[in-house]
């Protein structure tokens, strides 16, 4: 979940530098996205880790809904059909239908209960590169600003708590200690930080990148164009970056 790369200064030497223990952490969770081609509905992000109970999210009641485990941190059927119900529910509280959800051809979008309202579109295979809209700069808009917000917020807790140069106090707390007391982030850390990342795609990069996957109908593209035309309703717009203030959940 953190940096892969180190960065040096001018008079250091490449030879000389080694990673620290930060970047070799190796720990990953699935997320999973959901969000309508005005960027007006975007559902909150569901997680998939291999962990069954993580300790640390004793002290973060609120994402364990949100949080999911498979042995190997992946999406499969047995999860995906509780997380279709729950986006169901969800945007039923949104609108009145119908709704057409388009997913990727995998496993685990194979055999899906048929919905009231709910029109299933699987993307042909080895296609997804091509007219998936998560993949035409959604997903990659919110990692990169989940990434500048864990560096930020690492950097932040190091030089608040004082800790050595070497990175982080000796692991304690059986994995229940993350960021907030100067270690390691751990999965809930993640997930905060990726929540505030999400919130912050703007509406603007949401339109585009459903334009740019060319899979929308004729009308529904020229009505997208015209919200982020000058003279268009207007999207709320974000600079990308996750805000100092969105990190509260996060306390030094």
């Amino acid at each position: 979940m953190g940096p892969n790369r180190t960065y040096l200064s001018g008079n250091e030497i490449r030879s000389d530098v080694r990673g620290t223990e930060f970047q070799k952490r190796k720990e990953r969770i699935t997320t999973v996205y959901c969000c309508n081609s005005t960027g007006n509905h975007k559902l909150p992000m569901n997680y998939i880790g291999k962990s069954k109970n993580p300790r640390c999210m004793a002290d973060f009641l609120l994402l364990r809904s949100r949080y999911h485990a498979q042995s190997s941190g992946w999406m499969d059927t047995e999860r995906f059909i509780p997380w279709l119900q729950w986006w169901y529910s969800e945007v039923q509280k949104l609108s009145d239908g119908p709704w057409l959800l388009i997913l990727d051809n995998c496993g685990s979008h194979i055999g899906l209960p048929e919905l009231p309202g709910v029109t299933y579109f699987m993307l042909p295979a080895n296609t997804t590169a091509l007219y998936q809209p998560l993949d035409q700069g959604i997903i990659a808009n919110t990692k990169t600003s989940y990434r500048a917000a864990l560096l930020r917020k690492t950097i932040e807790i190091l030089e608040q708590r004082g800790v050595a140069d070497n990175g982080y106090r000796s692991t304690s707390g059986n994995g229940r200690y993350g960021l907030r007391e100067g270690q390691l982030p751990h999965v809930a850390d993640g997930m905060l930080l990726m929540d505030a990342a999400w919130e912050n795609v703007s509406k603007k990069t949401i339109v585009n990148c459903w334009l740019k996957s060319k899979c929308l109908p004729t009308e529904h593209v020229s009505y997208l164009k015209g919200l982020i035309t000058p003279n268009g309703s207007g999207l709320q717009e974000h600079d990308g970056q996750v805000a100092d203030n969105e990190l509260s959940d996060l306390p030094s």
